[in-house]
């Protein structure tokens, strides 16, 4: 600190802006995540001979954003990961205020880009789907890079949707609470992301709580953030005992942000070394939205270009001299179509990523699941292909390497992860791996249906749910009771809720929860039922 720096009666420190002027933050310790559920936006791509940076409404136009996904070069794709309550979904939508030129929530609402809140979330507070903002940012270059953020939800319970996530990225954000610090979901992210061999950035959210709530000097707020960054490089250090990549976190590198998601505000300490003050010139009290974390994901993590090669050598199972192997390492839009298929959502369509060749509507595909041979043939047609900007559908007509789209008419042939390839090639195209979860469903509830109704009269939409939850398994007895495993209560909470918005439909059907009892033994010990 310098000598500007003021001390109160009792000689502690206090926050000052550099001129002697104190700094006051009102005290509110309500911070959540948020979520919102997708509904179907429908905008007009019309073909304009020169594209517009921004529209009449002062957002980023849709063709301006088309036009930076064509080049994968430009393209960061990152799954932002972290515990729950950490605040990663408001940080998503804090960025969508800086990049839509809006300071609140209710004004994003107003412009359509995100939607009401759901009965579920509002009484939980919690977000259990992933969602994928695809936002135009600009770095300290005024560059544009499309940044594809996945935004995961934090509770273990699904986890699994981090795996998806970690799939389609190329890069992990870890969004850290500044009071809460590392948490048991903040260390699984880690973990997890090493594993995938993912680099990890991190963002240090929430450091306005450390004056609203803690009420910390100076002094002691830099050691709390200190204590966090070093915190989480002993976790990656742990973690990469086994992989070999251990590269740490430093705010001198670069690669932390310090945020407040809830006053949308972040920076590096690169960008805010930028703000010079000369003279006698005065600086208002107050952080600003800059560039410093489109910097930080440009320089540490790869394009969807230069992370190809590393990709696609750890999930494709093809040989490497093959042509679609070397299209898909070059991102090459000419060469042969390969998709990998992950996320599914109800009613909606599947999230996949483009590797090599044009996803296109109207075409035939071949659909690869983990469960066929390769001589097997399973075609479907892309309806719909969208760009989604978090409950936002941005209709498109096709997608090169490096995308991530919500695709149309080819759920009802995937379960949870598959890939889409040309109808007819010169080559046999081979699989992506099988997803490998950090988790198991080992939590049951078991349902039957009242007043005459059975589960075939639901079990379309039963499918399709069941589907959309990755490790959700379905069992139907004899007797007519339907027994579904998940990773605990809560995400079995969330299946329930689910069949019981389709049930509905069905006048007169009742869902009655059954009694789920198991039988163990322990070295042919009866322990009991």
């Amino acid at each position: 600190m310098d000598e500007h720096q003021l001390y109160d009666a009792n000689g502690d420190e206090s926050w000052t802006d550099g001129f002697g002027n104190p700094l006051y933050a009102e005290s509110d310790l309500e911070s959540e995540d948020e979520e919102h559920l997708e509904i179907e936006l429908e905008r007009e791509d019309n073909e304009h001979p020169q594209i517009e940076l921004e529209n009449e409404d002062g957002m980023v136009s849709d063709r301006y954003l088309l036009d930076v996904m064509s080049n994968p070069a430009l393209i960061r794709n990152v799954a932002l990961v972290g515990h729950w309550c950490h605040g990663k979904t408001e940080f998503v939508h804090a960025m969508m205020s800086y990049v839509h030129h809006v300071s609140t929530l209710e004004q994003i609402n107003e412009r359509r880009i995100c939607t009401p809140y759901t009965r579920i979330y509002s009484d939980t507070r919690l977000s259990y789907r992933l969602h994928l903002a695809s936002l135009i940012l600009s770095d300290n270059d005024s560059t544009s890079y499309l940044c594809n953020i996945l935004d995961c939800p934090g509770h273990v319970d699904f986890s699994d949707e981090m795996t998806f996530a970690l799939r389609l990225a190329d890069g992990a954000i870890l969004l850290v609470d500044a009071v809460q610090g590392v948490m048991v979901n903040t260390e699984r992210a880690i973990r997890h992301a090493i594993q995938k061999c993912i680099p990890i950035v991190l963002v240090i959210n929430k450091v306005d709580r450390l004056i609203t709530k803690l009420k910390l000097t100076p002094k002691d707020a830099y050691f709390k953030l200190k204590h966090i960054v070093e915190t989480v490089n002993d976790q990656i250090i742990a973690a990469s005992s086994t992989t070999g990549n251990s590269e740490v976190i430093d705010p001198a590198l670069g690669n932390v942000c310090f945020a407040s998601a809830k006053d949308a505000w972040f920076f590096t300490l690169q960008s805010f070394a930028k703000l010079k003050v000369t003279g006698n010139q005065e600086i208002d009290a107050v952080f600003v939205v800059d560039t410093g974390f489109t910097d930080m994901l440009v320089h540490h993590i790869l394009s969807a270009k230069d992370a190809a090669i590393r990709k696609v050598e750890h999930i494709y199972t093809g040989p490497k001299n093959s042509t679609i192997y070397k299209a898909m390492e070059d991102s090459d839009s000419t060469g042969p179509l390969m998709v990998n298929v992950t996320g599914m959502y109800i009613h909606s369509g599947v999230l996949g990523r483009v590797y090599s060749g044009k996803i296109m509507t109207g075409h035939t595909v071949r659909v690869l699941r983990a469960e066929d041979k390769l001589n097997e043939l399973m075609t479907v047609k892309v309806t719909k292909l969208w760009v989604l900007q978090a409950c936002c559908k941005i209709p498109v007509s096709k997608a090169t390497p490096g995308s991530l789209v919500l695709i149309g008419g080819v759920d009802d042939a995937i379960e949870n992860t598959a890939s889409l390839c040309n109808l007819e090639s010169d080559e046999d195209a081979y699989k992506f791996r099988l997803l490998q979860f950090n988790t198991f469903p080992l939590v049951k509830i078991a349902f039957s249906l009242l007043n005459g109704w059975t589960l075939d009269d639901i079990s379309e939409g039963l499918r399709k749910i069941i589907r959309s939850y990755p490790i959700a398994t379905l069992r139907v007895e004899k007797s007519g009771v339907c027994t579904i495993s998940g990773t605990g209560e809560l995400y079995l909470k969330f299946i329930m809720e689910d069949v019981r918005q389709i049930s509905l439909d069905k006048k007169g059907m009742i869902i009655k929860l059954n009694s789920y009892r198991g039988t163990f033994f322990l070295c042919g010990q009866y322990l009991g039922g």
